[in-house]
C-alpha cells in the first residue's frame, strides 16, 4: 500500500490566520511558491519536511527561502523563521 501524500491543502489549516495577507501586504512581490514555503516555516516546519511535502529537492526549498530573504530585505543575521513567526502574532495581537 502506498504512502498517502500529505498536501499543501492539509497544512494550510493549521496556518497562522491571516498570516498570507500580511505578507502580501508588506511584500507584494512574493510568488506564490514563496508564500507557500513562509506558512510552512511560519510553522516551523524545517526545509526538508517541506521538500517532502511538496516534492521539490531541498536545495530548491533553500534557493526558495533565499529570495524570500532578499525580497525581505533581512540580514544575514535576522532569522527568517523568526521575522514570519513575528508577523504571524502581530496578526493574532491585533485581533
Amino acid at each position: 500500500m502506498k504512502p498517502s501524500k500529505i498536501t499543501f491543502k492539509d497544512v494550510v489549516v493549521p496556518t497562522p490566520s491571516g498570516l498570507n495577507k500580511i505578507l502580501l501586504k508588506k511584500y507584494p512581490n512574493l510568488s506564490l511558491t514563496e508564500l507557500k514555503v513562509c506558512t510552512f516555516l511560519a510553522l516551523n516546519i524545517s526545509s526538508k519536511k517541506i521538500g517532502e511535502l511538496t516534492g521539490r529537492s531541498i536545495r530548491t526549498i533553500e534557493f526558495t527561502r533565499y529570495n524570500i530573504r532578499k525580497k525581505m530585505s533581512l540580514s544575514t543575521e535576522e532569522s527568517l523563521v523568526k521575522h514570519l513567526i513575528l508577523l504571524a502574532e502581530e496578526r493574532r495581537d491585533k485581533n
